[in-house]
């Protein structure tokens, strides 16, 4: 099984037009299922095109609330419940030098009998820093996350 995750894409920053419309490419592609994990507080930009069946899960009620996978107190938002049958996670979205980074490290180490492929699709990611950011990407492949293009 292959899932999408779209981590804190959300009106209040500030990224280029093409991340959005590559992760809109990639939502029409050939995922079992598609998953926006996003903050309870924060809205969805009008450009985003998930389609019906997207499931919405809440990562945190703050900020500081980084992985899909569960809040800053440990507290599971059933992200890995979703995804325990996947063979590959596609991982996209806002703030890959803290939230999408937490999210695929949480991925490569969440399960312990299906182990999926971990993908970040670089093109479908923003970041706050373009140093920060490549740092980041070159931390996760060292842990075992796979980068691809979108595009």
């Amino acid at each position: 099984m292959k899932a999408l995750v779209i981590v804190d894409v959300q009106k209040d920053l500030n990224v280029e037009d093409d991340v959005i419309s590559n992760i809109n490419k990639l939502a029409k592609q050939d995922f079992d299922f598609i998953i926006l994990a996003k903050n309870k507080d924060k809205e969805v930009p009008d450009e985003l095109d998930l389609g019906k069946d997207c499931i919405i899960i809440t990562k945190g009620q703050d900020e500081n609330s980084y992985s899909a996978f569960a809040d800053k107190d440990g507290n599971e938002t059933g992200l890995r419940d979703l995804l325990s049958k996947a063979n590959e996670i596609h991982v996209v979205g806002f703030n890959t030098e803290d939230k999408v980074s937490a999210t695929v490290l949480d991925a490569l180490t969440a399960f312990t009998d299906n182990i999926p492929k971990v993908y970040i699709v670089e093109d479908s990611v923003a970041c706050l820093s373009i140093e920060d950011c490549e740092e980041v990407m070159y931390d996760l492949v060292k842990h075992g996350a796979r980068l691809i293009k979108a595009a």
